[in-house]
């Protein structure tokens, strides 16, 4: 316990004094009431919120017909609801708003003011399962159906999809209301369905879908210094719903517009320049989140380009860029597909094609286009955003960088022809979510040789909680069945790596970098690209007490271990040391999407004498 608090102590500088402040003033104003009283129970209240019956139905969007996006959208209507992006449940049409399909739950919190709710502790598990319907990705499904189509169907889900979350959710009242980011993501997507329907249909907002709009902003902006205080997207996500809800209401004469839209863009251009680093990486170590705070800096841009307010700061736009860059480089180009690093909540904005959830090149397309003027991927389905939000496809293709050192995020990328891989640096500026030093992602001909383990949920069986981001769960190596870093609450690691005798030659594609924990365990690893279809890895490890083991996480397929040597399909692995190991092929655990997870094998390597192994893959 003593050690515990020491560790939690030392801390403090680099979380930010002010941001531990800013916490503490949050939990007092709301146990002393504060937020109750800002924040009354409102009351439900009715529709219709968009004016379809005035639309001009002449208007025809550039989209052509999409059996793909219209079979979702009638599933969507007989009450099949997508969660996280991955299996669809049957709760009805408009949803139970507060059941859980995984735990086939209810919560019992809708009636409650959102402060008395806690998240963690409801009767119905997972509270993410909850607010995954109220993101609102099912009406803007709905929304493009009806542009593509103009069936009457799709116009009523929309009108009944709405009128339905009011009823249930009077403001500030049940656990929809309980996380301003969450607030604010469904803001957003408001935003993005009414801008849709106006701009190819000219659909008006009535009276009703301003209320809407304002309690939300009512809702976000007294929390906005617990948001703050996070140094992760609820600031980003948070702030650009209180700039684009001031842009949008301040058009309807709304008296509190003017200050939202101020306070809003004070508090990106303050976020952006802190949280998103010269190299472009964020500070939630987490490609999904760098992707929905990057779709949320791409529609304050739209917004603000076609309101004609004054534009953001040279500076601004640079690390706008710069995360652009970002995410471009850590998509796989053939598949779209990303490593799976970090957290990963499920979180996706603007979903305005019909390409899977781990296909971020649509989203990569729309930042590229307005932050670089550039391309990046042939035509393609990934276009499709580009088109519903007016945006011209540039000339200009943005070509990749083929290897590049992420320093102020801690990165390192390797390619040569087909095949990439990332390395992660064990150095972390913001609070890291994963012990994940050293691991490896490998990627050749679109396809993850080497793969991270996700994090597959924040709530519920502890032993799966705590798995996916051990070190166990990662291609790095393991001291003595301990996590690289002390674990101190849900969220937060203790005792911080650093980064020591990081070498990086792009020409030669090598890198190399160490680490020493806390415990005086050390690891130092050495890869070299040797060509398209071939690398080495060298790991040398010092300062354990009993075991150390190396992991190497393998898609599925028929592998077979013959003594220091693996086959498989895809490629062959030989481990070459001097010392005494034990390797064998076991089970381990991957996740894709939110709340989900499946069976993968991992070449576990052990041994109990410290020293150098040495690892050749062979790409077939």
């Amino acid at each position: 316990m003593i050690r515990r608090f020491w560790r939690a102590t030392a801390l403090l500088p680099k979380l930010g004094i002010s941001n531990v402040v800013r916490v503490l003033l949050y939990r007092a104003l709301m146990r002393f009431g504060y937020y109750r009283y800002r924040l009354p129970a409102g009351k439900p209240y009715a529709g219709p919120f968009l004016e379809f019956a005035k639309s001009d139905q002449g208007i025809s969007t550039v989209i052509e017909n999409d059996a793909a996006l219209l079979l979702a959208a009638d599933q969507l209507l007989v009450g099949k609801l997508s969660y996280f992006s991955s299996s669809a449940y049957q709760v009805g049409f408009p949803p139970n708003w507060f059941s859980d399909p995984f735990s086939d739950l209810v919560c019992e919190a809708n009636a409650m003011h959102w402060c008395d709710i806690q998240e963690f502790a409801l009767n119905s598990g997972d509270i993410k399962s909850i607010w995954e319907p109220s993101r609102f990705d099912g009406l803007l499904l709905l929304a493009r159906a009806w542009l593509v189509s103009r069936d009457g169907r799709y116009s009523q889900g929309i009108e009944a999809w709405i009128s339905s979350w009011v009823a249930a959710n009077p403001a500030n009242i049940g656990p929809n209301w309980k996380c301003a980011q969450e607030t604010g993501l469904r803001l957003i997507q408001m935003l993005v369905v009414s801008g849709l329907l106006q701009r190819w249909a000219g659909v008006c907002a009535t009276p009703a879908m301003i209320r809407f709009v304002q309690e939300h902003a009512e809702r976000i902006e007294p929390t906005m210094l617990y948001a703050v205080a996070q140094d992760n997207n609820h600031a980003t996500s948070e702030a650009a719903a209180l700039y684009l809800a001031g842009l949008w209401l301040q058009e309807r004469g709304v008296a509190p517009a003017a200050r939202w839209r101020a306070l809003g863009r004070k508090w990106l251009e303050n976020r952006i320049k802190r949280l998103v680093m010269p190299d472009g990486s964020f500070s939630q170590h987490s490609v999904n989140y760098h992707r929905l705070m990057l779709d949320t800096l791409c529609y304050v841009e739209l917004a603000r380009s076609e309101a004609s307010d004054t534009a953001f700061s040279p500076a601004f736009l640079a690390r706008c860029r710069a995360a652009t860059e970002w995410l471009a480089d850590f998509v796989d180009p053939l598949s779209g597909d990303a490593p799976n690093l970090g957290a990963n909540d499920g979180a996706r904005l603007m979903q305005l094609h019909s390409c899977s959830y781990r296909d971020f090149r649509p989203h990569v397309a729309l930042a590229a286009n307005l932050f670089l003027d550039a391309r990046c991927y042939p035509t393609g389905e990934w276009d499709e955003p580009l088109h519903w939000l007016g945006r011209s496809v540039p000339s200009h293709t943005r070509v990749q960088r083929q290897s590049h050192l992420f320093a102020d995020g801690g990165y390192v990328r390797l390619q040569r022809g087909v095949t990439w891989l990332l390395l992660r640096l064990p150095r972390y500026v913001f609070r890291p979510s994963q012990a994940d030093g050293l691991h490896l992602d490998l990627w050749s001909s679109g396809r993850n040789l080497l793969q991270d383990a996700g994090s597959y949920a924040y709530h519920g069986d502890p032993s799966l909680i705590g798995y996916f981001p051990s070190t166990a769960a990662h291609n790095t190596v393991e001291f003595d069945g301990r996590d690289q870093m002390p674990r101190l609450g849900r969220f937060l690691f203790g005792c911080w790596l650093k980064c020591q005798n990081l070498t990086f030659d792009p020409r030669a594609l090598k890198v190399s970098a160490a680490y020493r924990d806390d415990r005086g365990a050390s690891h130092h690893r050495s890869i070299e690209l040797l060509s398209e279809r071939s690398l080495e890895v060298i790991d040398e490890i010092q300062g354990f007490s009993s075991t150390a083991i190396l992991r190497w996480r393998l898609p599925a397929g028929a592998w077979r271990l013959q003594g220091r040597r693996l086959q498989g399909e895809l490629a062959s692995i030989e481990v070459v040391s001097d010392l005494p190991l034990t390797l064998a092929l076991v089970s381990g655990m991957t996740s894709l999407h939110y709340h989900s997870f499946e069976e993968l094998p991992v070449l576990q390597i052990t041994t109990s004498v410290p020293g150098v192994v040495i690892t050749k893959i062979l790409i077939a």
